[in-house]
């Protein structure tokens, strides 16, 4: 499952190459100057962390428990990943269809949300076995209740200056800023319910 995960990214990837070089007239340019965006920056930065750590304990775990601590939390990580970020941009690639403007992008951002799908219904499931299976997991999920919520809540508000981001130029016919906030504040706390959190 995860074999066929990583292969539906690099897909994705490459799909997403596809748009930009399709969309503007220097790509480069585009892939040069994405890593000076901060918002674009300081989401990778926090998704890299939960992976580094789970790739540490991979490697050198000496200890059980927190080499289950960090899968637990890679999971975590992951789940929050698939099911919310990204959504805020999907949104805007299916209102500018609605506009009868790239809709060829909207269709192949169409095959990509499909998939986050299937790979946020894979963490969840994962999680939900793991918690019901594994007590020292369930135990670590209590311990870690706090921390998977901030997660979470990181994700969201991160999420929303996203489209704060997009929409600092002004908006688009039948979508703004505040509807993709209340959006994601709906879909974020809808996905923190089905891993078992309290949503805010």
């Amino acid at each position: 499952w995860i074999e066929t995960w990583s292969f539906f990214e690099t897909i994705h990837s490459r799909s997403y190459t596809h748009i930009i070089r399709n969309i503007y007239p220097n790509p480069s340019k585009v892939f040069d100057e994405m890593l000076d965006v901060k918002q674009i920056l300081e989401c990778g930065n926090d998704i890299a962390f939960y992976y580094d750590d789970l790739i540490q304990n991979n490697n050198y775990a000496t200890n059980k428990k927190e080499h289950k601590r960090s899968l637990y939390m890679c999971l975590m990580s992951a789940n929050a990943l698939e099911g919310i970020r990204f959504y805020v941009s999907f949104a805007c690639s299916w209102a500018f269809a609605e506009l009868k403007k790239m809709e060829g992008n909207a269709k192949i951002i169409k095959f990509i949300a499909r998939d986050e799908n299937t790979h946020l219904a894979g963490t969840t499931v994962m999680i939900k076995r793991l918690l019901e299976e594994d007590p020292q997991i369930a135990k670590i999920a209590k311990e870690e209740e706090k921390h998977a919520t901030n997660l979470f809540i990181k994700v969201i508000e991160q999420e929303k200056q996203w489209a704060e981001y997009l929409f600092s130029n002004g908006s688009m016919i039948g979508l703004n800023e505040t509807i993709l906030k209340q959006y994601i504040e709906w879909i974020g706390s809808k996905r923190m319910r089905a891993v078992g959190l309290i949503s805010p």
